[in-house]
């Protein structure tokens, strides 16, 4: 029983080791963890605008609550599949166009033959 409970704390202290000889690394993992909290589960509170009757002047926490009559509104009116048809258009438009601007820029700076604009660009 003394043995198992020596081999347990032994245990303890090298993992209590690994973990202080570590701790730069823990310190450098912070900055990743809070851009992810703040830009990826941040902006998931304005979600709670679709329940809502949302006013401006109220702001989120002030709208009054609606459940989900905007979504009944939605999916009864005559309109529904023009609206998504309309959706699914402007995604596609949007990627058809954004996509290609990017990648010709960067084709079109790969080709610039001047070595000293070359080395301004990097």
């Amino acid at each position: 029983m003394m043995n198992q409970a020596k081999e347990l704390t032994n245990m303890q202290i090298k993992k209590r080791a690994k973990i202080k000889s570590n701790i730069p690394l823990f310190i450098m993992l912070i900055i990743p963890i809070v851009y992810f909290c703040i830009f990826s589960y941040g902006p998931m509170f304005g979600l709670v605008m679709a329940f809502q009757d949302y006013r401006l002047k109220d702001g989120i926490l002030g709208s009054e609550w609606v459940g989900l009559l905007n979504f009944k509104l939605i999916f009864s009116t005559k309109n529904l599949v023009k609206i998504i048809l309309n959706t699914v258009r402007i995604g596609l438009l949007t990627v058809l166009v954004s996509f290609p601007f990017p990648v010709i820029l960067a084709i079109m700076l790969n080709e610039v033959k001047g070595k000293r604009l070359k080395a301004g660009l990097h």
